[in-house]
């Protein structure tokens, strides 16, 4: 068996050629649908778990579920029969969805739900001390190998600075897909721990923004590099939105602009902000700040195109696709931003504020990370929402975090 080993912190990182089902772990990871039935073809890991294991394994699902379809980004976990102690059902796609090419509000979305699972697992306090992952998303639904482990390695890093009990961590692969992502994997490691090339003068004077900026915005790969500044692009445009939704009133409330558990996605957010800068073309009383943003939509007439594109590239490089160079999605990033008003705007009234943006933007209190400086991330952005929970992104950190209240 062909393997490398890491050692990341409290976390041991292998990277195997092998069938999951092999690997000597107590715990392994399942990709599934969020009806969370398993499937049938026995091809799949879920397939194989119904084949194995019995249907044991589908009574206890069926029993968390009563047989609902859940939110996307869910996970389940059950008991692992007679063989492991637990296994982890990670829910990131509805039954019924299943990405066209040509779809570029949703593809890339899929690629952050497949990390969020990956990020609540780690995170799990019960995690056993061994653990295998297949490469989520990467099967049937398509997601580029090289990317998906890039992002793995970020989830790994973290994970292994936070400390606790020693775990190993498998990541089980076939052959023809070891090649594909073992230096994108290394990749990842370094670029998230140490970067390289970071690009100062995209800094807004937006806390959250600028300290992604200075932490991600790096890569000595182009591939990795364009998916970091198409990362920045989108938590550029949630914060325009933000400003807008605050400023249109009810009209810009979250539960009139974000359907009952969906994640924000780029497409959401591309429409929406649109819809909200025609609707508050006529509206005098907005501060300065919000003025430009608003002035921003309207006078652009490439705007569209230009988050068209991004949506685009984001949706190819999730799929392994063709995308353009760092070069051209950064001069759409800086024609976006329009950056010598904006500095002379910061000059004249101030850096735009993130408070008072509530329930879009809220501030959270983070114990600092020494290792990583990544807790000085406190900014949260609306993710999404049920009427009982909230649920916010850290853009520094990738975390995500649930309150209990109900949106007013």
């Amino acid at each position: 068996m062909r393997s490398h080993l890491w050692r990341i912190g409290s976390i041991d990182l292998h990277l195997a050629v092998a069938n999951l089902f092999d690997l000597d772990v107590a715990a392994i990871v399942n990709s599934e649908q969020t009806d969370f039935f398993l499937a049938g073809n026995p091809k799949t890991i879920s397939g194989q778990i119904r084949r194995r294991l019995g249907s044991v394994i589908q009574d206890e699902l069926d029993a968390l579920t009563q047989k609902t379809i859940l939110p996307t980004g869910t996970v389940l976990s059950t008991g692992g029969g007679a063989r492991y102690e637990r296994i982890y059902h990670a829910g990131f796609h509805q039954p019924e969805e299943w990405l066209e090419s040509e779809d570029v509000d949703y593809e890339a979305d899929a690629l952050s739900t497949v990390m969020r699972c990956v990020r609540t697992i780690l995170s799990d306090p019960g995690l056993p001390e061994s653990i295998a992952f297949p490469l989520l998303g990467t099967g049937l639904f398509g997601l580029s190998p090289g990317l998906v482990a890039y992002e793995f390695a970020r989830e790994i890093l973290a994970a292994g600075l936070r400390g606790g009990p020693r775990r190993a961590v498998w990541l089980a692969v076939r052959l023809e897909t070891y090649n594909q992502i073992v230096d994108p994997l290394i990749q990842g490691l370094i670029d998230h721990h140490l970067g390289a090339s970071p690009i100062e003068d995209l800094r807004l004077g937006i806390g959250y923004l600028d300290r992604f900026n200075s932490l991600h915005v790096r890569s000595a790969d182009p591939r990795f590099l364009a998916w970091m500044l198409l990362r920045y692009a989108e938590l550029l445009a949630t914060y325009l939105l933000a400003r807008l939704a605050i400023a249109a009133g009810p009209d810009g409330a979250v539960h009139q602009l974000i359907p009952i558990g969906q994640s924000l996605s780029f497409g959401m957010i591309r429409r929406e902000t649109q819809t909200l800068a025609l609707q508050l073309r006529h509206t005098a009383s907005l501060d300065p700040w919000t003025q430009h943003l608003r002035a921003l939509v309207l006078a652009d007439a490439h705007l569209p195109h230009r988050l068209f594109r991004l949506n685009q590239d984001r949706n190819h490089l999730a799929h392994g696709q063709q995308f353009r160079t760092p070069g051209a999605i950064e001069a759409d990033l800086r024609g976006f931003v329009d950056q010598e008003t904006w500095s002379q705007l910061r000059q004249d009234v101030g850096s735009p504020a993130v408070e008072g943006l509530e329930p879009w933007l809220r501030q959270f209190e983070t114990t600092q990370d020494e290792a990583t400086g990544a807790g000085a991330e406190t900014q949260g952005l609306i993710n999404r929402w049920t009427p009982k929970q909230l649920e916010y992104l850290l853009p520094v950190t990738g975390q995500t975090v649930r309150i209990a209240e109900p949106l007013t």
